[in-house]
């Protein structure tokens, strides 16, 4: 037992207190006890610390791949030349990208503040779309008239409405719009 407590309180104080998570550095076999209950535990020592090292290798490498494919994503939803809206089911505008507002007419804020539902013609219909998406969970499309006209002539954009769950499970809506020709 001396020898057991001797050998744990220099292990204990130098190798495995400096051994860093993840590090490829491990406890060495005592000599003349590769074999006994001893080198058994520094083995077993040395096994999870391999487990570990692998583990968070593998952690490292997967939020490095989860970055790259958010970076690429947000690269697509900025640079996206139909207008992306996250919605929640009362048409309250959550998330748009730059696309958005440019293919309005109208600057950022402007569309921060705004109601979904309220951009266009015929509210009524915008909402049974928004209903339909959230209810049914299919996709549905329509060509939707804006409010108002400018230089004299109706604008209309072709909408695409389908349900999303969000993080929390909570049921949103997207909408990807683009322009549509005068009617």
């Amino acid at each position: 037992t001396r020898l057991v407590s001797d050998w744990s309180s220099d292990v204990c104080s130098s190798d495995l207190h400096e051994i860093e998570p993840g590090s490829d550095h491990r406890i060495p076999a005592l000599p003349g006890h590769r074999n006994d209950e001893l080198g058994q535990l520094v083995g077993d020592i040395n096994t999870l610390l391999e487990a570990t090292q692998l583990t968070l290798e593998g952690e490292r490498r997967l939020r490095q791949y989860v970055e790259s494919v958010e970076r690429r994503f947000r690269l697509i939803f900025e640079q996206a030349s139909c207008g992306i809206v996250l919605l929640d089911g009362h048409g309250k505008i959550l998330l748009s990208n730059n696309a958005f507002p440019r293919i309005l007419g109208v600057d950022n804020d402007s569309v921060a503040q705004s109601n979904f539902i309220h951009l266009f013609d015929d509210a009524s219909q915008v909402r049974q779309m928004l209903l339909h998406a959230t209810i049914e969970q299919t996709p549905i499309s329509e060509d939707l008239k804006l409010s108002g006209t400018r230089a004299g002539s109706s604008r209309w954009l072709h909408a695409l409405f389908s349900s999303v769950r969000s993080e929390s499970g909570e049921l949103l809506v997207e909408c990807i719009l683009d322009r549509k020709s005068t009617r």
